[in-house]
């Protein structure tokens, strides 16, 4: 946390990946077995 506040780690590229509420379904699934390059997902409301 420490390092966040401090800005040494590139929070904006932390999000790897988003979706809608909508395509959850869709995506969670592929993305649990697909985890090359995950590193977090967002979903977008």
């Amino acid at each position: 946390m420490t390092a966040i506040r401090r800005g040494e780690v590139p929070t904006d590229r932390l999000a790897t990946h988003a979706t809608s509420p909508d395509d959850v379904p869709k995506n969670l699934p592929k993305w649990a077995h697909e985890r090359e390059g995950l590193i977090k997902a967002i979903i977008t409301v």
